[in-house]
């Protein structure tokens, strides 16, 4: 694409941000959380599908493990997409994500369980998490960037919180396919191969959003702007420490309110027939969440919206679980996940908005993919693991808020540090 037709595209891109441009620039977003909130929430039957069954625990922790792997990826693709969508534009590197994602999800779908092809099972799902991990890494920073570059100045917090509203969507859609098929196949039969279903349904979605993102305009290279001074990494060499610990204390409390359901089932031995619902009712949390916290940073700041919900889930997250292990009962579960979503996401929704805004253009896609998939590769990938091998050893089940009230503590710290950028204009290139 020329210079010129990138301005054009840009332009026009800013001065009619359509409601189909953000479904188009979260649709690969929402596909790849679907992947995720899919594996961690079918974790049993993908370990005894794909990993030695003589110890239950030992194949659950591998799962996870691999689970795990598939972060650890985030950053090279933060690092090699990220610069590939700063040089050659936010769209075709979207459209690269999205079509790896498609190849990384497939690869499982179709990769024969332990008891067919042995040690080969495991090996293969790890490289297709690693490729899955790859395409995610490097997608955050171009749909991010994207979505603050077409949003009107004033806008910004609500169109760069459907970054976290996307994931609750996502999570909305799981749990609905994993309940109707749940329903159809029987629990046994979701269980022995149901499970795979649920990711072909993900595959269905790939068409509409290779589509969407092929008739995006492109804000590369739009001009306008070139006074507003922004951050860089290399300009302010805290500003990667404080946005990672930004993303770190988000990703964390994130990853504990989604490891819930199946903490209630693995740890609390409740019914697996709760899993499901509750995943609905944190995708409903996160996505009005993510808005509700996007839109009031547009009118009270990025740096108030971060921090007051932040600082509320800091002083409730120990009680909330505490209920959650001594009341036993479904409401309680619930009402958890929902409180422990809703304030993460307010708390994301300004957060994600700020990280770009302070990072030039012609490092935007790339700075914000490494300092989003670094955070959440170290924090994210770990974290359930972490939790489920703490508790385990320690029979503690109030180990997953002491780990958020420790990572949130620094996260919060940074909070207070970082600039106040809402609604002013932002460096276009």
């Amino acid at each position: 694409m020329s210079s010129s037709s990138a301005v054009g595209d840009g332009e026009v891109a800013r001065s009619r941000p359509s409601n189909g441009l953000v479904v188009a620039t979260v649709a690969g977003n929402a596909l790849e959380f679907y992947d995720f909130i899919s594996y961690i929430f079918f974790t049993p039957a993908i370990a005894a599908a794909f990993f030695p069954q003589g110890d239950k625990l030992a194949g659950l922790l591998s799962a996870l493990a691999v689970f795990g792997v598939g972060f650890f990826f985030r950053p090279v693709g933060g690092l090699i997409i990220g610069r590939y969508a700063d040089r050659a534009g936010r769209r075709p590197a979207m459209i690269l994500t999205i079509s790896l994602i498609t190849l990384g999800t497939l690869g499982i779908v179709l990769t024969p369980g332990y008891k067919s092809i042995g040690l080969l099972a495991p090996v293969l799902v790890v490289f297709w998490r690693c490729v899955q991990g790859f395409a995610i890494g490097g997608d955050v920073g171009p749909a991010t960037a994207y979505l603050v570059e077409i949003a009107p100045d004033k806008q910004r917090g609500l169109f760069g919180s459907w970054q976290i509203a996307s994931q609750g969507v996502a999570s909305i859609i799981t749990g609905i396919v994993a309940i109707v098929l749940t329903m159809a196949l029987g629990p046994a039969t979701m269980a022995a191969w149901g499970w795979r279903l649920v990711f072909l349904v993900g595959l269905a979605l790939v068409p509409v959003a290779l589509y969407l993102r092929s008739n995006m305009p492109e804000t590369l290279g739009t001009g306008g702007a070139h006074g507003i001074k922004a951050a860089s990494l290399t300009d302010d060499p805290m500003l990667l420490l404080k946005a990672l610990l930004l993303v770190m204390g988000g990703t964390v409390a994130t990853y504990v309110a989604t490891f819930m359901p199946i903490y209630a089932v693995t740890v609390l031995h409740y019914p697996p027939t709760i899993i499901f619902p509750d995943v609905v009712v944190l995708g409903l949390s996160v996505m009005i969440g993510g808005l509700v916290g996007g839109a009031l940073s547009d009118r009270f700041g990025r740096r108030t919206m971060m921090i007051l919900p932040y600082m509320l889930l800091w002083l409730t997250v120990y009680y909330v679980v505490y209920r959650v292990n001594t009341v036993h009962q479904l409401w309680v579960v619930f009402a958890g996940t929902a409180w422990i979503g809703a304030l993460v996401s307010m708390s994301a929704g300004a957060s994600l908005t700020l990280v770009p805004e302070i990072i030039p253009a012609r490092i935007r896609a790339f700075g914000m993919s490494l300092i989003y998939s670094l955070g959440v590769a170290v924090f994210g990938g770990t974290t359930p693991f972490v939790v489920q091998f703490l508790a385990g050893v320690t029979h503690n089940s109030m180990i997953a808020p002491i780990y958020v009230m420790v990572i949130g503590a620094l996260a919060m710290l940074a909070m207070f540090m970082m600039p106040e950028r809402s609604g002013q204009p932002i460096d276009r290139g």
